[in-house]
Order: C-alpha cells, then sequence, then structure tokens
C-alpha cells in the first residue's frame, strides 16, 4: 500500500522536526529541506497543527515544534489522523462493500506502522531525494527587448 503524497509529506515534516535538536523550527526551511515549495509545508503544518501533532508559534522568532502527544503515538496512529482528517470516518463509509475491504486492508497496512514511532524514522538518515531549485537560468538566456533599436536585438547584444 502506497500513502498519498500529502501524508508522507506530513510524515516528513514530522520527521524532520523530531531530528532538528532547536525547540522551534521554521516551516521554510524545512519545506526547502524536504523540497517543498513554502505555501504547501505551510498547510501541511496547519493541518498537523490542527491535528495536534505539531504546536506553532507565530511571530519572527516562532516556528513549529512536535507536541508530546506526537513524541508518544505510534506511526499508525499518526497516519489513521492524517487520513481520517482527509477521507472522513471509516465508519461513514461501511455500507459500500468494496470500501470495507480496502479499510480492512489499510488497517493491517497501519498495524504494521503500530510498531514505529516518529524516534525510528528520526533515526534513520533521510533517503527522499531532495528536489533543488535550478540554476538561475535568466543571466545565460538572452532576453529580448522591446524598445531595441535592432529587430530581435537581446540585452547582451545592445550592451556589447
Amino acid at each position: 500500500m502506497k500513502l498519498n503524497k500529502q501524508t508522507s509529506d506530513a510524515i516528513d515534516i514530522l520527521t524532520a522536526c523530531k531530528r532538528t535538536p532547536d525547540d522551534l523550527v521554521k516551516v521554510g526551511d524545512i519545506s526547502e529541506e524536504l523540497g517543498l515549495t513554502k505555501l504547501m509545508g505551510l498547510k501541511l503544518a496547519n493541518r498537523l497543527n490542527k491535528a495536534g501533532l505539531l504546536r506553532s508559534v507565530r511571530g519572527p522568532h516562532g516556528g513549529v515544534t512536535l507536541t508530546e502527544q506526537a513524541e508518544k503515538m505510534p506511526l499508525g496512529q499518526i497516519i489513521r489522523r492524517l487520513e481520517n482528517a482527509l477521507y472522513g470516518d471509516a465508519a461513514a463509509r461501511e455500507g459500500r462493500n468494496i470500501d470495507a475491504y480496502f479499510d480492512e486492508a489499510f488497517e493491517a497496512f497501519l498495524s504494521v506502522l503500530d510498531q514505529t514511532t516518529l524516534s525510528d524514522l528520526a533515526a534513520k538518515p533521510s533517503t527522499r531525494p531532495v528536489k533543488k531549485a535550478p540554476e538561475s537560468l535568466a543571466a545565460e538566456a538572452p532576453v529580448p527587448l522591446r524598445n531595441a533599436k535592432k529587430r530581435g536585438a537581446t540585452a547582451r547584444e545592445r550592451r556589447a
């Protein structure tokens, strides 16, 4: 089974908070480290805050940190909390036959993850590839000038 991307990224944020020795971590720093946009990092941090897994402090010296509850909670419980927030409670879908089988399989999947904690994940080196922003190509690419005397002249050609 595979987790949805947002849940996977949210767990990566929690793990990054666990790995960081400082009390508060900037969401922008975590987002950059994980190769997420700052907006997506903020969205996931807000979701984790509402789920009671992150505590946030506003202001220039603010950031996020794990709650005591998240530190002690098994990974399967964390995923249940995040997935239920996305899809609603499994009891609401109980009437559909195929969904009951998927819910049962997902529970079996999560029962294995109940044997793992964030501390276990944080102790292992990250295998997630870090997405780096491409180097600025603006300086190398020719930029056409609108008011150039010579038709099709670029900024470099005009300076030369």
